[in-house]
């Protein structure tokens, strides 16, 4: 025989788990990002130091970057707003292009046993076998490891796009 407490709930103060997890998952890198910033501005502060400090960093970004991220001065000189945009564009049209090429493809492998006969021991050893720096690998970072090291000569874009595509067959 066993004894149930009924539907008794302990309810523990949500102020203290979020303080709790504030002092446990916040403060720790706010302090480790502070103390970054210090030294790298007194390190700036010597003459020969080549690179500038945080605080001159954030100043020149500060007006072009944040406050106005869409502006458009000609060729290169876009706004973050748009540099995003564009990366979020390349990266869905090469995600859509992969599963376009890879749900067909999977679809005919999958329907021709001969084809998934050929296949197979290819899709279970080639590159998701792979280390890098003796620790074990996501399989889509295998992929994109195994691409830029197989064909060095690719752009970053089609690199994605095989990895997708390796992901979705």
């Amino acid at each position: 025989m066993t004894a149930t407490l009924g539907s008794r709930t302990i309810r523990k103060n949500p102020r203290k788990q979020i303080s709790k997890i504030i002092l446990k998952k916040v403060v720790p890198p706010a302090v480790a990002l502070i103390i970054f910033l210090v030294i790298w501005q007194i390190l700036c502060l010597n003459p020969n130091f080549k690179l500038p400090g945080p605080i001159e960093t954030f100043s020149e970004t500060w007006d072009p970057f944040i406050i106005h991220p869409f502006f458009d001065n000609g060729e290169s000189d876009k706004g973050l707003g748009w540099q995003i945009l564009n990366s979020l564009g390349r990266v869905g049209l090469g995600f859509s292009l992969a599963a376009i090429v890879g749900i067909f493809l999977g679809i005919l492998i999958g329907a021709n046993k001969l084809l998934y006969s050929a296949v197979d021991p290819i899709f279970q050893v080639l590159p998701w076998h792979v280390w890098y720096n003796h620790q074990p690998l996501t399989p889509y970072a295998k992929r994109i490891i195994f691409i830029q090291r197989s064909l060095p000569h690719l752009t970053f874009d089609l690199v994605c796009f095989l990895s997708h595509f390796c992901m979705l067959v």
